[in-house]
């Protein structure tokens, strides 16, 4: 499978992603540290589990603290 294909097909468990968190409630944040990006709203997360209608549980990673949120549309996941 190439990097194409994965872009366009659905995630699976364990696949790295960035989650876009912004307007997402409710959202917990407790002490982050997180890898400056250019666009402060996506996360490095991973898929935890696929659930019904494109919707998917992430773990956010921060480096230090924790970032929990509820599950999340595809639209809101991009591979990382």
């Amino acid at each position: 499978m190439t990097q194409d294909d994965r872009r366009a097909g659905p995630f699976r468990s364990g696949d790295p992603v960035e989650v876009n968190i912004t307007g997402l409630s409710p959202v917990t944040i407790t002490e982050v540290l997180v890898e400056g990006t250019e666009d402060e709203d996506w996360h490095p997360a991973e898929i935890v589990e696929v659930l019904p209608g494109d919707m998917y549980s992430v773990h956010v990673m921060p480096l230090v603290g924790a970032i929990e949120v509820p599950p999340v549309h595809r639209s809101r996941l991009r591979p990382r």
